[in-house]
């Protein structure tokens, strides 16, 4: 009989101890975690922001192999939704980006289960030693009586932060070994099926800006009098590059539907999907010979079978983006 008083008097002295302690607790917390990482500031923020990407390192993703996400929006911008749903281990929620920029993201974490909360989560890019100092926070605040957790909390999601930011290192360090060739990385996409209309020619290198020059002044108007709409942005083909005699045969297109009624007076040619290499390049087209480089030691490296064609798509307009230093060039290569 003793020994049950004695238990229930323990009992409620330490039922009386967390009441207080829950009392007087703060429930703030702030979880910081931070890694080095050798690579290149674009791919270490492309890994953690991007939502498919996060997925593959993220420390919660191995605590239900099934479990499910869905992303909305665009990634690595405002707005771009994470949901999961998985087991009572993973739980369920939602993660929203709300500010972004070339140092730090913000993002708005949400739990619904096993029980609601919200946290503020955050990234911060620093540069360190020719590679990215990446820290990993979140802040947040238990009401009570979940604030006696705090600490607990604390412990565990900065243990996760650090197991995460492994991955996401050993992740990085994959990436620049196997597919990062002169800071350029290489990846390996599905290409769909694509109908171009333009000019082709053989020229030389110094005739290469008037004739994109003149095929676009006479195509445009072209396509907006037989009221068809491009797909895509201006793309240039290259058939052959003769570095010997600085010659070229290429193709000034733009990309069209497949079902376009043909224009006479311009020429016509249809990519067909498949596997392709793809690689992006940002400054002025002066400095375009250096992706093209990266690629030709890719395929070299990798004893890959690249197709007949190389392709440069403007994603943006100089007209619209007057600093060459902001232009950006995908550069693809279909693969046999």
């Amino acid at each position: 009989m003793k020994i049950i008083k004695f238990i229930l008097w323990t009992l409620l002295i330490v039922v009386g101890l967390i009441f207080i302690y829950s009392l007087i607790a703060s429930g703030n917390y702030n979880v910081e975690k931070s890694i080095v990482i050798d690579a290149p500031r674009d791919i270490v923020f492309e890994e953690t922001v991007h939502w498919d990407n996060f997925q593959e390192w993220s420390p919660w993703s191995e605590m239900d192999p099934n479990m499910e996400v869905n992303y909305e929006g665009d990634f690595a911008q405002v707005g771009s939704i994470y949901t999961w749903s998985g087991n009572d281990d993973a739980g369920k929620g939602m993660q929203e980006i709300t500010y972004i920029d070339d140092d730090s993201v913000g993002i708005s974490l949400r739990f619904i289960e096993p029980f609601e909360s919200e946290a503020d989560n955050y990234y911060t890019f620093d540069d360190h030693d020719g590679g990215v100092k990446v820290t990993w926070g979140m802040s947040s605040e238990l009401s009570w009586p979940m604030n006696v957790m705090s600490n607990y909390f604390k412990n565990s999601i900065g243990h996760d932060f650090e197991k995460g930011l492994e991955t996401l290192k050993s992740r990085c360090d994959s990436i620049v070994e196997h597919h990062v060739v002169n800071n350029y990385r290489i990846r390996e996409v599905d290409l769909p099926t694509q109908k171009y209309i333009g000019k082709k020619g053989r020229m030389k290198w110094s005739d290469m800006a008037s004739f994109n020059a003149n095929t676009y002044r006479t195509l445009y108007p072209a396509l907006a009098k037989a009221g068809i709409q491009p797909t895509g942005p201006a793309t240039n083909l290259y058939f052959v590059w003769d570095e010997e005699k600085q010659m070229t045969e290429m193709m000034v297109a733009l990309p069209i539907d497949a079902s376009a009624e043909e224009i006479r007076g311009f020429d016509y040619l249809t990519v067909e999907g498949g596997k392709a290499l793809q690689t992006d390049h940002i400054g002025n087209y002066e400095g375009l010979a250096a992706p093209h480089e990266a690629m030709d030691q890719y395929i070299k490296k990798h004893n890959i079978d690249a197709g007949d064609v190389a392709i440069e798509v403007y994603l943006t307009n100089p007209e619209e983006v007057e600093d060459p230093a902001e232009w950006h060039t995908r550069i693809i290569y279909p693969l046999n």
